[in-house]
């Protein structure tokens, strides 16, 4: 017979809304007005743990907005770098795009590698 699903509590819900729009474990406990030690009762329970890691999960996504709306104004602001007056500024801004570039490659290049990895993985039947 299955175990039935335990609900988190009034306040648990509210410390994973502090935890979320504040983003720290410390400032959720003093808003929410709990201890640190009752935090990690909490966290020792499937059912918090789950729904903290659903927190951060959620908070990085919208952090990662954040920075995504961001990146293009960026790139605007190293192009226009790269035709300013100061040789240092303009070596600097054609600096920080081939490295940023470099790293993007390896990144990409890294995903792909992992990708083949967990499809050979799959097929051996290890579950990831």
């Amino acid at each position: 017979m299955k175990r039935k699903a335990k609900k988190l509590t009034p306040k648990q819900i509210h410390f994973l809304q502090n935890y979320f729009l504040s983003g720290s474990i410390e400032e959720a406990c003093r808003k929410t007005g709990v201890s640190r030690q009752l935090y990690y009762e909490w966290l020792s329970k499937p059912e918090f743990k789950k729904a903290l890691e659903d927190s951060r999960q959620n908070y990085l996504n919208l952090v990662m907005g954040e920075i995504e709306k961001s990146i293009e104004g960026a790139i605007r602001i190293l192009r226009d770098a790269l035709n300013d007056k100061s040789g240092y500024i303009r070596l600097r801004a054609a600096q920080l795009i081939l490295d940023y570039s470099l790293k993007l490659r390896e990144r990409l290049e890294l995903e792909e590698r992992i990708k083949k990895i967990e499809e050979c993985l799959e097929k051996q039947g290890v579950k990831l």
